[in-house]
């Protein structure tokens, strides 16, 4: 991946925002921590905030391990005055957990925050699998009706019983308001006995 990422970097400040926007996909998707500075740099210098949702996803995935990087993303989720920025936020806090920092914020804003910020939070738990957030998206299940919040809801928990991360990607669509698939982040599993041509 290290060639990749010597590639992606070349494009990381082009003036097209939506080569941008795929570049910061594809960083995130590769989740390398050898990219994470080449994304701190991209996203601090960012003006678009359409762009800057989809860096600060990839600032999760390649900054697993990292306590600066969750705290960054803790303080975007709770502070980032821009929906579609914090909500991503939100989102990327999955990709640094267990870290205490991330849980804590996550359980807290799907426990009381507002909006789609809950929806994102519960999102977040159920990438990072955290089962401590059991419990929380069990009451938020409980006062839904039926419609795409609650299969969101009812995918997250699916995932917190063994279910594949790709049950999520639709979820993580529409409250992230992103269109860029991420297929290697969401792969779909291939059953035993087919070959990728019988997919």
């Amino acid at each position: 991946s290290k060639k990749y990422l010597q590639c992606l970097k070349k494009f990381a400040s082009h003036n097209r925002a939506s080569l941008r926007m795929r570049v910061a996909v594809a960083y995130e998707q590769i989740g390398d921590p050898d990219g994470l500075s080449e994304v701190k740099k991209a996203l601090k210098k960012e003006k678009d905030d359409e762009v800057r949702a989809e860096w600060v996803r990839a600032l999760g995935a390649c900054g697993r391990g990292d306590k600066s990087t969750s705290k960054a993303l803790v303080r975007l989720a709770e502070k980032e005055k821009n929906d579609r920025v914090r909500r991503n936020a939100i989102l990327a806090l999955g990709h640094v957990l267990p870290e205490e920092g991330a849980l804590e914020a996550l359980l807290e804003i799907a426990r009381d925050g507002e909006g789609d910020d809950r929806y994102a939070a519960a999102l977040g738990l159920a990438l990072g699998r955290a089962e401590a957030g059991r419990g929380v998206m069990e009451r938020m299940r409980e006062g839904q009706e039926d419609g795409e919040l609650s299969e969101l809801l009812d995918r997250s928990l699916a995932v917190l019983d063994g279910g594949n991360l790709n049950e999520l990607q639709s979820s993580f669509k529409l409250i992230s308001e992103s269109t860029l698939d991420r297929w290697r982040l969401f792969f779909v599993p291939v059953p035993a006995g087919f070959g990728a041509d019988e997919r």
